[in-house]
């Protein structure tokens, strides 16, 4: 690998760990194409699953936690580590808690 290509791997990583915890979870999201919209849907998908409904999480809410007005509770920090395919420890290390 070139030291031109190691340099922007550098940068693109500390881009990112400077971005707060809503701005990484809509990167996430992102990564996987989905809208706002998809994530509720899943969201409401998993809550019938698992017959919680605590584990919806509204388009509106949603828009909150990624604008870093609001943060999930355990119930929202469960469902979008299911729909984002991650586990629970690292959307709780985007908030400072690393185990």
């Amino acid at each position: 690998m070139s030291a031109a290509w190691l340099d922007l791997c550098f940068v693109e990583d500390v881009m990112v760990a400077n971005l707060g915890p809503g701005r990484k979870l809509r990167r996430l999201r992102n990564q996987l194409g989905l809208t706002m919209r998809q994530v509720e849907q899943r969201t409401r998908r998993l809550a019938a699953r698992k017959k919680n409904r605590r584990l919806i999480l509204s388009t509106a809410r949603l828009c909150d936690i990624e604008a870093g007005t609001a943060i999930p509770n355990i119930y929202g920090l469960y469902s979008l580590a299911r729909i984002y395919r991650c586990d629970v420890r690292e959307i709780l290390a985007f908030y400072g808690l690393r185990s």
